[in-house]
């Protein structure tokens, strides 16, 4: 894809995405995120892991080791709704932990987006999509 062409959907894809609701848009290559891994293994040292976290370090900082023929990952951020803050003698939840779950929500508006993008002509490699847990 021409820069141009790339320029005219980075466009597009912003427009989209703001009337669905997310509040940013982000854009980077595919390549291998440099430190990411020795942060991960630090991370995993110190007991910051959990059972929903990807265990193969190298299919986290290499998005070319999920998607072999990714070339732009867009990046997106979807805002949790407040929740009612705790009464008395009540602990406080997480916002992704009260309600619909966020990752069906935001699959939603991510299968919503490649529609908007099929509809105004995209017509290269069908994105693929994901929500954090990948």
């Amino acid at each position: 894809m021409e820069l141009a062409e790339q320029n005219k959907w980075k466009s597009k894809i912003i427009e989209i995405a703001q009337g669905l609701g997310f509040v940013a848009v982000g854009f980077t290559s595919a390549n291998p995120i440099e430190g990411l891994e020795q942060f991960l293994e630090k991370r995993r040292e110190s007991g910051y892991y959990t059972p929903f976290e990807e265990k193969e370090f190298d299919r986290r900082v290499d998005v070319k080791k999920v998607w072999s023929e990714c070339e732009t990952v867009v990046v997106l951020a979807y805002p949790l709704p407040f929740t009612i803050g705790p009464g008395d003698k009540e602990g406080a939840l997480s916002r992704s932990a009260v309600g619909i779950d966020y990752h069906k929500v935001v699959k939603e508006k991510l299968d919503s987006l490649i529609m908007g993008m099929l509809e105004a002509g995209w017509a290269y490699e069908m994105p693929k999509t994901q929500v954090d847990t990948g």
